[in-house]
């Protein structure tokens, strides 16, 4: 895959200007100071880089994790933006994003899009905008290098987490270098080599490129949004994002795998079809031995039409509903002469309707997923317009 741009990294880009400079001190820096003076009050040691001692002693540890158990709120890890400072600097502090050239990994979904919200990207421009917190259950993690099947699964089962981390804030969702919630195929080194450095309250947060970031959650939306809007919406918002590169990664990321899935399913329904058919057959007859019936061929088609009808007055032809295995969105009624001995359905009419129906749901399906380039450039028109008005008002 070419053309993935490297962000530039400005040397002095974690170094906050002093506050009696600024006109308006950052609330993230207050937010990142009033965390650190939390930790010293725990006896734990604030390094030159502003991140907390990776090496707390078993005392602190077990204080640690009770205080993590006790500021969670019902399976919410970060349910206020004062725990979501706290947690996030102490997160990457136990377990260090960066350790010399090695990446070990990015914050990413929800907790990335949070850090990028109210941290500084300095190659990046930040429109002067504000949002509200949004709770979060816990730490996503992106760009984790292990053996992971192709459902991201640990294959080798190896731990990923350093001791501390994992002490403190338990198993979290990670995922390998090549996918991540809402994106697949990822080139091994891309999500690395293109990862933003957040200055975050002056401390150093490793996120996702900002195009991967919003096109990630964008796919992958939260179920409980802000009132200002879904996560993905905020970001583009938040920050000028790359159209042309994000259409690029639209493609190659979402698009393409998920036309290779649309087109492997297609024959997985087609020939699913006809075995739950037989199934179907082969269970019918069974059910009428049970019963102590010799049925006619036509009690047995009649028996297994019966019921799929009824389904499908309650449900319509358009449903995603099973019934026994049987889609009823690609039903077609037996009759007799469709059947050979073995249950098998041998009509060629009734096998060429059934490759068609499937075919037509592979095209509409990747069709919907080709329209989402239409969805980008509107969402992009949205925003461009709404600041280019509020440039005007102001």
């Amino acid at each position: 895959m070419d053309n993935f741009e490297k962000p530039s990294i400005n040397p002095a880009e974690l170094q906050p200007q002093p506050e009696a400079q600024q006109e308006k001190p950052r609330k993230d820096v207050e937010e990142v100071k009033e965390a650190q003076n939390f930790f010293r009050s725990l006896g734990l040691a604030v390094e030159n880089d502003g991140l907390i001692t990776k090496e707390p002693t078993e005392e602190q540890l077990e204080k640690l994790r009770e205080w993590h158990d006790q500021t969670g709120d019902g399976g919410i890890d970060m349910p206020t933006g004062k725990a979501f400072y706290e947690k996030v600097l102490l997160a990457i502090s136990l377990w260090r994003q960066q350790e010399g050239e090695k990446t070990n990994y990015l914050l990413g979904k929800g907790t990335g899009v949070e850090v990028a919200l109210r941290g500084n990207i300095a190659s990046r421009t930040k429109r002067p905008i504000e949002f509200s917190y949004r709770s979060h259950s816990d730490f996503e993690l992106y760009g984790v290098d292990y053996e992971a099947g192709e459902n991201g699964s640990n294959l080798g089962g190896k731990p990923v987490y350093m001791e501390s981390f994992v002490r403190v804030f338990g198993n979290q969702e990670y995922f390998p270098v090549t996918k991540t919630k809402g994106l697949k195929n990822i080139p091994p080194t891309l999500l690395h080599e293109t990862a933003e450095i957040v200055d975050f309250g002056g401390v150093s947060a490793r996120v996702p490129q900002l195009e991967l970031l919003f096109l990630d959650k964008y796919m992958s939306r939260e179920s409980t949004p802000r009132p200002e809007g879904h996560d993905a919406e905020l970001l583009a918002r938040q920050y000028v994002l790359d159209r042309a590169k994000t259409h690029q990664y639209l493609d190659q990321l979402v698009i393409e795998p998920a036309v290779a899935q649309i087109q492997a399913q297609t024959q997985k329904d087609y020939q699913g079809q006809l075995d739950s058919i037989k199934r179907n057959i082969t269970f019918t007859r069974r059910e009428f031995e049970e019963e102590g019936i010799d049925p006619s061929p036509q009690d047995l088609i009649t028996r297994i039409n019966e019921p799929i009808q009824s389904m499908l007055d309650i449900h319509g032809t358009d449903t995603r509903v099973s019934y026994s295995g049987i889609r009823l969105n690609l039903w077609q009624a037996l009759t007799l002469e469709q059947i050979d001995a073995e249950g098998n359905v041998v009509d060629q009419e009734f096998l060429q309707k059934l490759e068609t129906r499937v075919k037509e749901m592979e095209i509409a399906a990747i069709e919907r997923y080709k329209n989402k380039h239409q969805e980008l450039d509107k969402l992009f028109d949205d925003i461009d317009n709404e600041f280019v008005e509020g440039e005007k008002a102001g």
